[in-house]
């Protein structure tokens, strides 16, 4: 390279000028001359106006002339000098070069010259080539546009003739060029849309307008697709016409999807027009968007008057919060659609009871685009519920009241046969009382006369055994067989104990009176104590020591109470129920200590059964009774249900649920009293009586 700068440079200094018109000629050249030898070393260069400017404007080192030199010595530059020097024709070719900023393209033509020399011309077609990318690279563009697009790209003569093959138009109606040339193409139109298409085609040449229609085109396989076409005509600068650049499109989907539309539109205009339900269409952005007659007539304003209001102003105040509500969750996305029960203000301001149904379409960005409201009317449907309503509440009512008195008749009917037979009982007991008080006052009163009479034989017997120490053997005989001294002994004991029995007996008797209480049916002050121990002595034979069943104990806490006005018969058949359910109570958990089996369970409270009964006064007014039994005691269901009338827990033929639920009755109805009970299972049951001391008039 720098022997070819060194030759170059001599070249330049020592370029030889023959006549001014030669250098005149070539200083009037743009391209580069070089002279070449058969070796491809450059000889000289020749004076043009390219290599002049260069000369001109910069120094000798700076000059770079040299740089548009291709590279001779490659094989494609040496093949062409000696083509060149052995045909002795010009030879063309193009080279490129690379420079500071970007790669520079030249065109050589390669002539023969003097002394087995060659003239090499080159012109800097940089420019030029860019040009031509541009246009190739526009035309690849272009082609490759027409291949992919699935449009039909077509050119015709300024008159709409086909004077060029159409690839698109023939791929796609199968027509070959013979067949569309001139205004064949026509025939792949629909029979019916010919004229009307040729008229429009024609009329657009002639006023050189934009071409625009739309019909249906034959394709390949038969079939006719609805197809859109676009023409406009390129002009010349004079403004004639050069050629028509048309496209054709096939909207046969689009069209179908149109007609679809077009038909939805019309099914959905039927059922928004339809007289059944209320229709209401809104934006979120621009409020109301249509609304159908039966809407309107619903609520008794116009059109115009109805989307002159907003959705809160129609709304009833109670259900505006709710509907506010879902409506703006359904805004933000959370729901899709939303139904409730709504009541609408009508223009007479009227209630219109509706079931509002609410749905939405969104946007592709999930924003909501409109709204559709549908209302039914069900202000007939309303009334009709809320009648059944009332009708079932009556219902209910009497149902009730019914049942309360069934109830009530049931409680009465328990109570008159508990009373029957309480009445019966007493009746027995002071019948009994009374046939058993006589005989045993008689034994009571003559035992004192019988003790006196045996105290005098005794003490006779004695006078006789003193006078007569040696009795003779037949008295001897009786005495020993009586065994007289033993009888002596004995008798005045048998008499202590019938007088004893007798003594029970006359308090047995009192206890029975006093139980019975047939004359105390009224109301008057009576001693609580004594009620309680009549009951235990009547029940005194449950509470002994039975075979396979241990003893219950009594324990006794009595406070000091006043005399208390009741209806002391009552009363103790409540203390008779409450203690005969806790011995009940006492005697079905021992079973199973009778029968022999181990229960870890009843160890503390079945080894020693006992009843705790305590009196105190509450406060200066209340007295209040604790009657508690040391049993397993009972759940909170059956706790809950004591005092039900006929439930029992017992085996039926052993309890009718009546006992409890009549001595509630005694104590809160008839003393205006409580009767409450507390349980907890393994550590017994307790019942409190309350009573006032005096009973209000």
């Amino acid at each position: 390279m720098e022997q070819q700068k060194t030759a170059l440079e001599h070249l330049e200094i020592g370029l030889p000028t023959s006549t001014a018109e030669f250098q005149a000629l070539f200083a009037a050249i743009d391209d580069f001359l070089f002279v070449f030898d058969a070796q491809g070393h450059p000889l000289r260069i020749l004076p043009t106006r390219l290599v002049l400017s260069q000369q001109s404007n910069s120094s000798v080192e700076d000059r770079s002339h040299y740089r548009f030199l291709p590279p001779a010595h490659t094989a494609p530059f040496l093949d062409a000098i000696r083509q060149v020097l052995r045909t002795g024709e010009t030879v063309s070719l193009i080279y490129s070069l690379p420079f500071d900023t970007a790669e520079l393209f030249f065109e050589a033509h390669i002539t023969p010259y003097a002394n087995n020399s060659v003239l090499w011309r080159g012109r800097n077609i940089t420019e030029r080539k860019q040009t031509q990318d541009v246009l190739q690279r526009g035309e690849e563009r272009y082609r490759s546009l027409l291949e992919a697009t699935s449009q039909i790209i077509w050119d015709t003569k300024a008159e709409g003739e086909f004077v060029t093959e159409q690839p698109g138009w023939s791929a796609f109606t199968g027509q070959s060029f013979e067949e569309l040339q001139g205004w064949g193409w026509l025939s792949a139109i629909h029979p019916d849309d010919r004229a009307q298409i040729a008229h429009a085609w024609t009329r657009a040449i002639a006023t050189r307008s934009l071409y625009r229609a739309e019909y249906r085109l034959r394709r390949y396989d038969g079939e006719y697709r609805e197809m859109s076409v676009c023409a406009l005509a390129v002009l010349e600068p004079d403004g004639r016409i050069r050629e028509w650049i048309g496209v054709h499109t096939d909207i046969t989907e689009r069209q179908q999807a149109a007609d679809l539309l077009k038909k939805s539109e019309e099914r959905f205009r039927s059922y928004f027009n339809l007289p059944l339900l209320g229709i209401a269409i809104t934006s979120p952005e621009k409020g109301w968007l249509d609304v159908n007659d039966k809407a309107c007539a619903m609520l008794g304003y116009s059109r115009d008057e109805l989307i002159r209001l907003t959705w809160a102003e129609l709304t009833n105040a109670e259900d505006l919060v709710l509907d506010s509500k879902l409506f703006n969750e359904m805004l933000s996305g959370q729901i899709e659609q939303y139904d409730m029960d709504k009541r609408y203000i009508c223009k007479d301001g009227t209630t219109l009871c509706t079931h509002l149904g609410v749905g939405c379409v969104r946007k592709p960005d999930g924003s909501v685009d409109y709204t559709v409201a549908l209302m039914q009317d069900i202000t007939e449907r309303k009334l009709a519920e809320d009648a059944l309503r009332e009708s079932e509440a009556q219902l209910r009512a009497q149902t009730q009241a019914l049942e309360e008195t069934l109830r009530s008749l049931r409680r009465t009917q328990a109570q008159l046969v508990h009373s029957e037979k309480m009445s019966s009982l007493g009746q027995l007991v002071a019948g009994i009382a009374h046939e058993v008080n006589n005989p045993v006052n008689f034994i009571h009163g003559n035992l004192n006369h019988v003790s006196d009479y045996i105290h005098d034989i005794l003490k006779l017997i004695q006078v006789y055994q003193q006078q007569y120490p040696h009795p003779t053997a037949a008295v001897e005989a009786a005495s020993d067989e009586i065994d007289l001294d033993f009888l002596m002994e004995d008798l005045p004991k048998v008499v202590s104990s019938i007088r004893m029995g007798s003594e029970r007996i006359r308090q047995i008797v009192l206890s029975l009176r006093n139980f019975s209480r047939l004359d105390e049916a009224e109301m008057k002050l009576v001693d609580i104590h004594e009620g309680i121990d009549n009951t235990l002595l009547i029940l005194q034979s449950r509470l002994k020591v039975r075979a396979g069943k241990p003893g219950i104990q009594v324990i006794k806490d009595y406070g000091d109470l006043p005399p208390i006005a009741c209806y002391a018969g009552q009363l103790n058949q409540v203390f008779m129920n409450i203690l005969a359910n806790a011995i009940d109570a006492l005697d079905e958990e021992s079973k199973p200590l009778a029968s022999g089996m181990a229960n870890p369970s009843f160890a503390t409270c079945h080894l020693s059964p006992n009843i705790h009964l305590q009196t105190t006064m509450a406060d200066p007014d209340w007295v209040e009774i604790h009657i508690a039994d040391n049993g397993v005691g009972m759940t909170e269901t059956i706790r809950s249900r004591l005092f039900d009338p006929f439930f029992t827990t017992k085996p039926i033929g052993k309890g009718t649920g009546m006992g409890l639920a009549i001595s509630y009755q005694i104590v809160v109805d008839k003393h205006c009293g409580q009767l409450e009970c507390s349980s907890t299972p393994g550590q017994g049951t307790k019942f409190t009586i309350r009573i006032p001391v005096r009973q209000k008039e």
